[in-house]
């Protein structure tokens, strides 16, 4: 079984948006645009315009195509 990927190429994961749904506020489902919260990675609180209800708004961190940083405490790094 020597070589048997011989001539294939590794590739990068790309993200590719087909379509796009607004925000909506999950109390009374009337759009929500983000644009003027300074969201960062982790939980944000937000108030919505609309019924002044506050939810959380969970913010992931981006992706980096697999190529990432050791984390302290995982298994083989020094604690």
């Amino acid at each position: 079984m020597k070589g048997r990927n011989k001539g294939f190429k590794k590739t990068e994961l790309t993200e590719k948006v087909i379509q796009k749904f607004s925000y909506r506020c999950p109390y009374c489902d009337q759009p929500v645009s983000y644009d003027e919260f300074d969201l960062k990675v982790g939980e944000n609180k937000i108030q919505c315009l609309s019924c002044k209800k506050i939810y959380i708004k969970i913010v992931a961190a981006p992706f980096t195509g697999g190529r990432h940083k050791s984390r302290p405490g995982k298994a083989g790094t020094p604690r």
